[in-house]
């Protein structure tokens, strides 16, 4: 899971599903595995 602060002082938690974990880490689908890496990119980069 993911937490980002907010502006209110509370923090917003963003639950990933195992899938998109295992397609990230494993690489194992050309198409999903990318979609995973993006979205999960997309959540770190702030």
């Amino acid at each position: 899971m993911h937490c980002r602060g907010s502006s209110a002082g509370r923090s917003v938690v963003i639950g990933l599903d195992t899938n998109v974990h295992v397609r990230h880490l494993a690489q194992d689908d050309p198409k999903q595995s990318v979609v995973a890496t993006r979205f999960i990119e997309a959540l770190t980069s702030g």
